[in-house]
């Protein structure tokens, strides 16, 4: 049995076939590449209010803002309401 090497019309069908399935793959690589970037370069959002903890605070110590901070993060994770 002799066989002959492929001819360029078979070469160029398999080429094409491969080219087919290929660029939809680069296609949604690009894309997940792409929404990745911008997914991370958006700033996150707080799951909860933002307690804040300052040593020097001297206000109500509600962990609302910079005046009435907590003075310790302990003070702020025992609060159940302070999620970031």
């Amino acid at each position: 049995m002799v066989v002959s090497p492929p001819t360029h019309r078979s070469q160029t069908a398999i080429f094409g076939r491969i080219l087919w399935w290929l660029f939809p793959l680069a296609i949604a690589l690009l894309l997940t590449a792409g929404l990745a970037t911008i997914l991370t370069s958006l700033p996150a959002q707080a799951a909860g209010p933002i307690c804040y903890v300052d040593a020097d605070a001297t206000g109500a110590v509600t962990g609302l803002n910079w005046t009435d901070a907590y003075t310790t993060v302990q003070d702020a994770l025992a609060d159940a309401a302070c999620t970031e």
